[in-house]
């Protein structure tokens, strides 16, 4: 409730954490179209120069599809970015189921990695885990209040 008497707009300031997540994510998204490939992986326990020398197709794809994962993240991320300040801000209903994406993307990637067992190495580990967990916290943190106002029931 406003001081005015008129009731508080949900996304008053969720939208700006839901921005804040969306533009950190296309920024770690630009910085995997980036860098290069030799920097971000290690294959079949050979350094990337290695693999390269050896396998040139196999070398090739791994920073083809790097690059495309860079790019779908980044546009992905961008395109929630815009939907959090323009539709979600304004207090579209639609915007804030269609911003639930984002997490259950993570989630879904998260999954997938930990089925793999994909070795995601100790900086991984010390940085991009917490950060992660940070992130969809402040999400659901960020998404919550419209769910309270909107349907009026608590989370």
């Amino acid at each position: 409730m406003r001081a005015d008497g008129t009731p508080a707009r949900p996304q008053a300031v969720s939208w700006l954490l839901v921005a804040t997540v969306a533009g950190v994510t296309a920024l770690s998204a630009a910085y995997v179209r980036l860098t290069p490939a030799g920097d971000e992986t290690e294959l079949t326990g050979r350094t990337w120069e290695q693999l390269a020398s050896q396998d040139q197709d196999v070398a090739s794809l791994v920073s083809r599809l790097l690059a495309v994962l860079g790019l779908i993240g980044a546009a992905f991320a961008v395109l929630a970015l815009v939907v959090a300040v323009g539709p979600y801000r304004s207090g579209a209903r639609w915007a804030w189921y269609a911003l639930w994406l984002v997490p259950i993307t993570f989630a879904a990637i998260a999954a997938r990695m930990l089925a793999d067992q994909y070795a995601v190495g100790w900086l991984a580990m010390l940085v991009a885990a917490p950060a992660f967990f940070v992130a969809i916290g402040l999400y659901f943190v960020a998404l919550a209040p419209a769910f309270v106002l909107w349907w009026g029931c608590a989370v």
